[in-house]
C-alpha cells in the first residue's frame, strides 16, 4: 500500500534547555489511517504536529534531526485556538484545491505549453517549497535580455520597438516589443547600465534558448525615403549640399534636408530623385 505520511528517525530537541521531546521516533501513516496524539501539556505533541505539517514552523525553538516523506498530500493543521482553526482550514483548503486544478491522473500539469530542457529531479530525490522539477521552455513568448547603457536610455522605455537580427537567421529581421526594465546598476567604475528585457512578436517557433542576436531599439522611424551616405554630405554656412553627376557628365551642387540616420547612412529630400548619382569626395595625400 502506498504511504501517506512517513516520519523516519525523528529527535527534537528543545533549543533554550536542550531537552529532548521525541528520540528517534518512526512511524508510517497510510491512506485511511487515524493516529491520537496523547501526552501532558508541554510535552510538545503541538510541536511533533507543527513539525509534519511545515518544518519551519519549529524553528526558532526546536532543532529537529529526521526524514519526513510525503506522498502527494496536502497537510494541515488546526490550531489549539478555536479562532484560529477555522482560519487554517480555509488556507489549506484553498492550497488544496490550487494543488488539484495541476493534478491531472497522478500527472503534474505546466500552466502553458512548452518544451522541457532539463529535468532537475531523480526518482527518490526530497522536494520542498520552492524546488525547480524542470525546466520549460515557453514556445509563444520568447524574450531577450541587453544591458544598456544609463546614456542609450533617453529614447527607450515599455513599448519601445526593437529589431532583432539572429545570428542563426542573418537573412531575417525579428521584431520585438520592451517589456521590462531592470533598477539601474553600476559596477566598480561607476558605469550606470539597465538590464532591458524585449519580446519577440510573429512566429518564433524555430527560435530556442540560447541563440545569440543584435538587439537595436528603433527610436525613430521612417519608410519610403532617400538616403545616401553620411560622407556624401557637405555642410557649408549652415546649408547642406550634395554632388550629382549629371547625364552629361557634369557635377553640379545640390541643396538638401537631411532627416534620420543610421551613423552611417542619412535621409535626404531635395531636388535630387533615386538613382541619381551622387559623388563621395575624397582627398589623395603622396
Amino acid at each position: 500500500m502506498q504511504y501517506m505520511l512517513q516520519i523516519k528517525n525523528l529527535t527534537l530537541t528543545h533549543k533554550k534547555d536542550l531537552r529532548e521531546i521525541l528520540s528517534d521516533f518512526s512511524c508510517v501513516f497510510n491512506n485511511g489511517d487515524k493516529a491520537v496524539v496523547i501526552g501532558e501539556e508541554g510535552n510538545g505533541k503541538s510541536t511533533l504536529l507543527k513539525w509534519i505539517y511545515h518544518p519551519e514552523l519549529i524553528e526558532e525553538y526546536c532543532e529537529a534531526e529526521g526524514e519526513r516523506l510525503i506522498s502527494g498530500e496536502v497537510l494541515g493543521y488546526l490550531a489549539q485556538e478555536l479562532s484560529d482553526q477555522q482560519e487554517t482550514y480555509n488556507e489549506t483548503l484553498e492550497k488544496w484545491n490550487e494543488f488539484s486544478t495541476y493534478i491531472d491522473g497522478n500527472a503534474v500539469c505546466a500552466r502553458y505549453n512548452g518544451v522541457i530542457t532539463s529535468v532537475e529531479l531523480e526518482a527518490g530525490d526530497k522536494i520542498s517549497t520552492g524546488t525547480s522539477l524542470v525546466t520549460l521552455y515557453d514556445m509563444d513568448e520568447v524574450t531577450m535580455t541587453v544591458t544598456v547603457d544609463e546614456d542609450d536610455m533617453t529614447d527607450i522605455s515599455l513599448g519601445s520597438a526593437a529589431n532583432i537580427a539572429l545570428t542563426a537567421y542573418p537573412e531575417d529581421i525579428f521584431t520585438a516589443k520592451v517589456t521590462a526594465i531592470g533598477d539601474a546598476t553600476s559596477d566598480s567604475n561607476g558605469n550606470i547600465t539597465y538590464d532591458v528585457t524585449v519580446t519577440l512578436e510573429g512566429d518564433v517557433s524555430g527560435l530556442f534558448q540560447g541563440m545569440t542576436a543584435d538587439v537595436t531599439f528603433v527610436t525613430e522611424q521612417t519608410e519610403e525615403v532617400l538616403y545616401v551616405s553620411r560622407r556624401a554630405i557637405i555642410t557649408e554656412d549652415d546649408k547642406t549640399y550634395v554632388k550629382v553627376k549629371t547625364a552629361e557628365g557634369s557635377i553640379v551642387k545640390k541643396e538638401i534636408t537631411t532627416g534620420l540616420s543610421d551613423g552611417s547612412n542619412v535621409e535626404i529630400s531635395g531636388d535630387i530623385a533615386e538613382g541619381d548619382t551622387v559623388l563621395i569626395e575624397s582627398s589623395i595625400t603622396k
